[in-house]
């Protein structure tokens, strides 16, 4: 199996929140260097002058200078900073990604040499997680790490979550991808705008062409429960994901010629599309 990564959107923002996180740290740790530094100046100060006003036998100056050494040790000492956890979207990002590599480890395993897996292809309608290209056709995939039992219910997914004793915790909520549109797409939508658009382009120079869309999930925990009417070809666990059968719902087949010309119209479009993405603020016609 060859692996080529396009984009790898999770990576570069747990890296940007790290730094933050580094940053913020760094900041804290200076103010506290500098607190510590000129608390322990002015103690030692307030000692020097109080040893002189003694050797001179100056008892005013003692009582005065006695009592401001004794106010500079009695000051509170600076609280080291420490550094922060990560925040609720951070620890979704690293979900995201474990649930990320849990996929390339079942592919890796199951996959031979004809087959190539692109990460992270995205064009204006967003990013498809892993692409499989191989004889057998075209697959995109959604990844989703969430523990819980997802259902859906008029185009809405939830989970409810379960507990480390595996009993359902009565906690729900709502899985998408809180865009700041406010579309706040399900699964099955996340996969099928841009497989959508990428299928159009795929079509121009493979008649016939169709994407068969997987959503897996990968938690340990993950449950499905109902989901009737949901818009993907498959919705699947990882460890029950069966691909031989995945590859055999695809009625599109491809010559080793053109998964080759398939990988590569795939890696142009994924390059045309994200410099139109980057110079119009994310933002593109359809024209990939």
């Amino acid at each position: 199996m060859k692996k080529i990564i396009l984009s790898d959107h999770i990576t570069e923002r747990l890296d940007e929140m790290y730094r933050g996180r580094e940053t913020r740290y760094a900041s804290g740790m200076e103010t506290y260097n500098n607190e510590t530094r000129g608390r322990q100046e002015k103690i030692e100060k307030g000692r020097g002058l109080l040893k002189e006003a003694w050797d001179e036998r100056r008892p005013l100056k003692v009582i005065r200078y006695a009592f401001e050494y004794l106010k500079s040790r009695m000051t509170a000492k600076p609280v080291a900073p420490v550094m922060e956890l990560p925040d609720s979207e951070e620890r979704r990002y690293l979900s995201g990604r474990e649930g990320e590599m849990k996929v390339d480890e079942h592919l890796g395993r199951l996959l031979g040499d004809e087959w190539t897996v692109i990460a992270g292809y995205r064009n204006f309608k967003g990013e498809i997680d892993r692409i499989l290209v191989g004889p057998p056709g075209i697959f995109a995939t959604e990844v989703k790490n969430v523990n819980g039992r997802i259902s859906r219910t008029a185009d809405v997914w939830m989970r409810n979550r379960y507990d480390g004793r595996g009993r359902l915790t009565g906690d729900s909520d709502r899985i998408a991808d809180g865009k700041e549109d406010g579309r706040n797409r399900c699964p099955d939508r996340q996969l099928n705008e841009p497989a959508d658009v990428l299928e159009r382009y795929l079509g121009r120079i493979f008649p016939g062409c169709r994407i068969h869309r997987t959503v897996v999930f990968t938690h340990e925990r993950s449950r499905l429960g109902s989901l009737e009417g949901h818009n993907a070809d498959e919705v699947v666990l990882l460890g029950d994901w069966n691909l031989e059968g995945t590859f055999q719902k695809s009625a599109f087949r491809m010559t080793e010629a053109e998964v080759e010309k398939a990988v590569q119209k795939i890696q142009q479009s994924h390059r045309y599309m994200d410099r139109i993405l980057r110079n119009h603020g994310g933002t593109g016609e359809d024209t990939a």
